[in-house]
């Protein structure tokens, strides 16, 4: 459903990162993501965060995220580990427990929805992205709907996008960005 014509596989130790999550493995579906796509955006809504590990000095990416989400948790008697995030601040994770990762279901810390804030799918990454493509659920399980209902969602990995700026383009539009390479007050 997702062209990886814009991915750029991960390289990743999983070893290194299985021994500091402290985890048995990753589910299959995140391994194949991420050598066939890599981190990066859908739709410039919803990231796939890359892998690290707790500690780990480049911050960002799943140490950073998991961090935030198991916080979140608070007092409920489960553990978490993040794999992706929304553009409005919702934190999709694995709900960690059982001792096959390819077990683990999703579970969404939805920012906006303060009675249950945390939705939990039957489900792997990828079954929840295509769930999310095809609008299975009965609602959005997300805070922002770019995805929800996308059939063919465009996917940019995080090295694809920095090439982009690198070289002045907008990586989602393509057109030249008189922004690109510029801090925020616009000096370089």
């Amino acid at each position: 459903m997702m062209a990886p014509e814009f991915g750029a596989s991960e390289p990743v130790d999983w070893r290194w990162l299985e021994a500091g999550w402290g985890v048995t493995g990753f589910p299959s579906d995140y391994i194949d993501f991420m050598s066939r796509y890599g981190a990066g955006e859908i739709e410039d809504s919803l990231s796939i965060v890359p892998p690290n590990i707790p500690g780990d000095p480049g911050g960002g990416g799943m140490f950073y995220n998991t961090e935030i989400a198991n916080g979140l948790v608070g007092s409920e008697s489960f553990s978490v580990l993040a794999w992706g995030v929304t553009i409005v601040g919702d934190i999709l994770c694995w709900k960690v427990g059982h001792s096959d990762p390819d077990q683990w279901p999703v579970i969404v810390w939805k920012r906006d929805d303060f009675t249950s804030p945390w939705l939990e799918f039957d489900c792997g990454l990828s079954g929840f992205l295509v769930g999310m493509f095809l609008r299975e659920y009965a609602t959005c399980p997300i805070g922002d709907s770019t995805v929800w209902g996308c059939p063919a969602p465009k996917f940019l990995s995080n090295a694809y996008i920095r090439r982009c700026e690198e070289e002045g383009i907008d990586p989602w539009t393509g057109e030249p960005d008189p922004y690109a390479g510029r801090s925020i007050d616009g000096y370089s």
